[in-house]
């Protein structure tokens, strides 16, 4: 596309080319330091509504950095074609979701961003768009030869993932926390999902079994209070861990909870086991 060099400013799009011209040009730029994905999203997403337009880049996101299965993160930049609607709270937010799944999934990490580019001058963002043009059109074996990879997407595990992500953008970006114990604390199922939640970020670094052991059967004990729906969408979830306990209150609290009134007794009973941190 540029046979005398690129340089800032230069812009070839995707679009009007043909399937062969993309398909040839993909594979010859290919090597070792690029790996190509493509994924399917919606465009939009209104589960996290302050985050409608940047929630498909984090869910692709995150499902790539699944499939490279990666361990451990020391720095990691991740550039978007620039949108009006990106604004810096938009990516500070999106950047700090995407630490806290990481961390839900096991991976280390160090430093990590969202920065929104103009493709014009960064012609990492033009390949990614000749990627996505074609990716849109193309066969599987075009897809192939072009070293595309397309990753399965699983609707249960994207969904899981959301109402983790959504959970977690209400106790990182709208700091939904419970710092203290009322003196009378409101007797409902929704206060005790977000103290276990506050509880399990609080000890993910724990290694005390005998404390997660409670934090655990009060996380059952709320999920037994659930509609059975819900109840298979949370079991499905890890429970191994403190992080896991986060993970699984995040998606409990998107579960309908206004028809679910507790017994003074039970209510008791699960509040005793998480103050036994």
């Amino acid at each position: 596309m540029y046979p005398l060099g690129w340089r800032p400013g230069d812009e070839v799009k995707a679009a009007g080319k043909d399937i062969d011209t993309l398909v040839n040009l993909l594979s010859t730029v290919s090597n070792d330091d690029i790996q190509a994905f493509y994924t399917k999203t919606l465009t939009t997403y209104d589960d996290i509504p302050e985050l409608k337009f940047i929630c498909p880049y984090i869910v692709t996101i995150l499902e790539t950095l699944t499939h490279l299965q990666f361990e451990s993160i020391n720095h990691l930049d991740i550039f978007l074609d620039m949108r009006n609607e990106f604004s810096p709270e938009a990516l500070s937010a999106g950047s700090q979701l995407l630490k806290a799944f990481l961390k839900l999934m096991r991976c280390q990490i160090g430093s990590l961003q969202l920065i929104a580019k103009d493709s014009r001058n960064f012609i990492g963002l033009q390949y990614a768009d000749f990627v996505a043009n074609l990716s849109m059109r193309a066969k599987e074996t075009q897809l192939t030869t072009a070293k595309i990879t397309s990753l399965t997407v699983n609707k249960s595990e994207r969904n899981q993932m959301l109402l983790t992500l959504s959970g977690l953008q209400q106790r990182i970006i709208r700091h939904h926390r419970v710092a203290s114990i009322p003196a009378n604390p409101p007797q409902t199922i929704k206060y005790l999902l977000e103290c276990i939640r506050e509880v399990a970020y609080r000890e993910r670094t724990s290694q005390n079994r005998s404390s997660f052991g409670q934090l655990k059967q009060a996380m059952q004990l709320c999920t037994d209070q659930l509609p059975k729906a819900d109840q298979h969408i949370i079991l499905n979830a890890k429970a191994s861990d403190f992080i896991d306990m986060e993970a699984r209150a995040c998606i409990a609290l998107h579960s309908n909870l206004n028809g679910i009134n507790l017994k003074t007794r039970t209510f008791n009973q699960i509040m005793k086991m998480i103050d036994a941190k």
